[in-house]
C-alpha cells in the first residue's frame, strides 16, 4: 500500500502490522520527547539556581509570594516562564 491507497481509510480498515507500527512510532516520539525535555531540564537547572541565588536567601530569611513572583521575573535564566 503506498500513502495515497491510505488517504481515504478510516484507522478500523487499516491492517493489524501498520496500527501497530503507527502506535508504536507514536510511543517513541512521545517518549523522545519526554526524554529531550527532561535531558534540557536537568541540564539548565545548575544555570538557573545559580541565577536565583541571591533571591533563593532572601525567600529563606522573608517569603512572600511577591518576591517570588519578582524573582522569578526579572530572572529569565532562573524561570523558564518568560
Amino acid at each position: 500500500m503506498t500513502t495515497s491507497d491510505l488517504e481515504g481509510l478510516a484507522p478500523e480498515e487499516l491492517t493489524p502490522e501498520l496500527t501497530l507500527a503507527t502506535q508504536r512510532l507514536h510511543q517513541l516520539q512521545v517518549s523522545a520527547r519526554w526524554g529531550f525535555n527532561g535531558l534540557v531540564g536537568i541540564s539548565t537547572l545548575p544555570l538557573s539556581l545559580w541565577d536565583l541565588r541571591e533571591n533563593i536567601q532572601l525567600w529563606q530569611q522573608h517569603f512572600t509570594w511577591v518576591a517570588l513572583r519578582y524573582g522569578l521575573g526579572y530572572h529569565p535564566w532562573g524561570s523558564w516562564i518568560k
